[in-house]
């Protein structure tokens, strides 16, 4: 066996100094490998414990927890014949509701952010509505308060 010195280098280094892999991770089965040309080992650790230390704030949920304050939130359930869909962004709710009857149709919307509402009406239809035009009319405000909620 030769000499584990390369030409060029003065002494032999750990494992990690002559290999451009530094660390392979794998949180909830996700495999991040972290690639490093420094010169140091205090280098190598730095990046090592950063990529360590992302890792585990991400798989905590510490990074997402702000991303999805913003994200709109959809719940839609299923009311008899009916539906009823939630929407939330942070502190702004927005809320459908179809009751249908053999007789009529009604339909209540309302925005609402924090406790103020800023909407608060209802529609009362002198036919009852079929499943389809039930599911168009979430369907629509729903992109409605999508296309609402993107512009801001």
């Amino acid at each position: 066996m030769g000499s584990c010195v390369p030409q060029g280098k003065r002494d032999c280094s750990p494992w990690f100094t002559e290999s451009p892999l530094l660390a392979i991770i794998a949180p909830y089965g996700v495999i991040i490998v972290v690639w490093c040309k420094g010169e140091s080992h205090r280098t190598r650790r730095f990046i090592l414990i950063a990529v360590v230390a992302g890792c585990v704030l991400f798989a905590s949920g510490a990074w997402s927890s702000t991303e999805t304050g913003d994200a709109l939130q959809i719940e839609i359930t299923r009311r008899g014949a009916g539906k009823q869909v939630v929407m939330s962004q942070g502190a702004k709710e927005w809320f459908m509701l179809i009751e249908v009857t053999p007789e009529n149709a009604v339909i209540l919307k309302q925005e609402k952010d924090h406790d103020r509402y800023l909407v608060d009406e209802s529609e009362t239809h002198d036919r009852p509505m079929t499943a389809d035009d039930v599911d168009a009319a979430i369907t629509d405000y729903v992109n409605s308060v999508k296309a609402r909620t993107q512009k801001k």
